[in-house]
């Protein structure tokens, strides 16, 4: 059963155009909203906290003991002596590596399984 309202002058109207109405004005409002990453920070404040990397795919592990061990991260051979700016290897198993990857002053530990 459909319900119809009444107006003053007589005239019937179906409830559709309010509901086409109320769709319109939460999209229209959505849309704004989903345009601000943060309702609390402004751009400046969340450019910080937002850490962008480039993946890390760990496609092998040779592994002897502790202190004695290559990895393959993203087709390039990293040893306990290599030196890298964005992360350090915190340690390394026969199936593991655990490391620390670094941007604007934001840390991440990251333990990483062969072919991840």
């Amino acid at each position: 059963m459909k319900k119809n309202m009444s107006h003053k002058n007589g005239t019937e109207s179906s409830s559709k155009p309010l509901h086409r109405y109320t769709a319109k004005l939460l999209h229209c409002y959505t849309a704004t909203l989903a345009a601000f990453p943060s309702l609390f920070f402004s751009p400046e404040e969340m450019a910080p906290l937002q850490i962008s990397h480039a993946p890390l795919v760990l496609s092998g592990i040779l592994y002897t003991d502790p202190t004695h061990w290559s990895v393959w991260l993203n087709g390039e051979v990293i040893r306990p002596e290599t030196i890298r700016e964005d992360f350090h290897i915190e340690a390394v198993t026969p199936t593991s590596v655990t490391l620390l990857r670094t941007s604007s002053g934001l840390a991440e530990t990251l333990h990483l399984q062969g072919n991840e």
